[in-house]
């Protein structure tokens, strides 16, 4: 079997790199998990460049970075690449933006078209799922063979037979257990974004709550974007203020360490649209967690509702509203009730293990 991938991709060597986003690590998982799982597996990568080409071999996959960005140039030679190449099977791991803004992504729904004319069979892992804009997502389910999404609600919204619900993996991390500190550790993780409502939470964390750690930098994708460089300092400082600790980005040999040290990790955002990856770490890490209430939707999947039975939690012992009352009220809970969080994620941590991921992907791709 032969697999041409065709997504962002961390730097040589990481899996959590500073240039590119949550999507990137995610392949380089995906494709690594599934050499690990069936080595006669030939998976060719088609990376984003960052400074220059370059094509290296990593972990047995073969790792092309062949286009960049905003260039129509290097995505037209994208197209016919793929279209002379002999592999039949196409996988393209899509996030927003991935390849540009809207011109590009008119360009790929070309290329798309190209390819299925061609015979080639076209998997899309859809990263974002936004309600409001179901039918953009039209052109992709008619073009594709099939349509991955992350979490049950996912599926019940593209409503489509074409698309097929698989967890997001989680990686099997060690967990290291250190000293805690006399004070309450709390962590939001990830790159900032204002859809992650992380100024919300600012203004509602409190001095009483203990520590709390907004540990992760700027978008790389949307950095240069003045707006949004405008917004992130504003975040940035109003942080300070309260005396909440600002990261900027942490380096993958970190992650483990900030992780170790949390006793909760907080979700906060404003929208549920993606399957976090942020999450995704805590269940690696074995630690509590709360959600927004925006993020109820994770408890449509059906390992979600196992675990919920497993563990005797409803789903609103995790959920929080956006006003003091409701926050403080969910952020004490859980401060008593640690244990049986805990237990919420060692449990998600086995349900969405790789090894179990990547079966079903083998399945999908036969």
């Amino acid at each position: 079997m032969k697999i041409l991938v065709i997504s962002s991709y961390p730097e040589k060597s990481l899996t959590h790199g500073k240039k590119t986003v949550g999507g990137a690590s995610y392949t380089k998982n995906f494709v690594t998990n599934l050499k690990k799982s069936n080595e006669s597996i030939d998976i060719k990568v088609l990376a984003e460049f960052f400074d220059k080409k370059d094509t290296y071999n990593e972990n047995g996959i073969t790792v092309n970075r062949i286009w960049k960005r905003y260039s129509f140039l290097s995505l037209a030679n994208l197209m016919f690449y793929v279209l002379k190449n002999p592999a039949d099977r196409i996988l393209v791991s899509l996030e927003f933006y991935m390849f540009g803004g809207l011109l590009q992504n008119i360009l790929f729904l070309i290329a798309l078209c190209v390819w299925k004319i061609s015979g080639k069979r076209i998997i899309i892992i859809l990263h974002q799922v936004i309600e409001s804009l179901k039918i953009l997502y039209w052109p992709i389910i008619l073009l594709s063979e099939k349509v991955v999404v992350f979490e049950e609600k996912f599926r019940i919204i593209l409503a489509n037979k074409k698309v097929v619900f698989i967890p997001h993996a989680v990686e099997a991390l060690e967990v290291i257990n250190k000293l805690k500190s006399k004070k309450f550790r709390s962590i939001y993780f990830g790159y900032i974004s204002p859809y992650k409502g992380i100024d919300s939470l600012i203004k509602l964390w409190r001095k009483k709550y203990g520590l709390l750690t907004i540990a992760g930098g700027g978008n790389p994708n949307h950095i240069r974007n003045k707006k949004y460089l405008k917004t992130y300092k504003k975040l940035i400082s109003m942080a300070k203020k309260k005396n909440i600790k600002t990261s900027g980005f942490i380096p993958e040999k970190k992650i483990a360490d900030y992780f170790s040290k949390a006793d909760l990790v907080i979700l906060p955002y404003r929208m549920f649209f993606s399957s976090s990856g942020p999450l995704s770490l805590a269940f690696s890490y074995e630690k509590a967690f709360i959600l927004s209430r925006p993020l109820l939707g994770y408890f449509k999947s059906l390992d979600f509702k196992e675990t919920l039975r497993k563990t005797g939690l409803k789903k609103e012992d995790f959920i929080f509203d956006f006003n003091q009352r409701s926050f403080e009220d969910k952020f004490n809970w859980a401060k008593k009730n640690l244990n049986k969080l805990i237990s919420f994620s060692r449990i998600m941590k086995e349900k969405r293990g790789w090894k179990k991921i990547t079966k079903q992907y083998e399945k999908l791709l036969q």
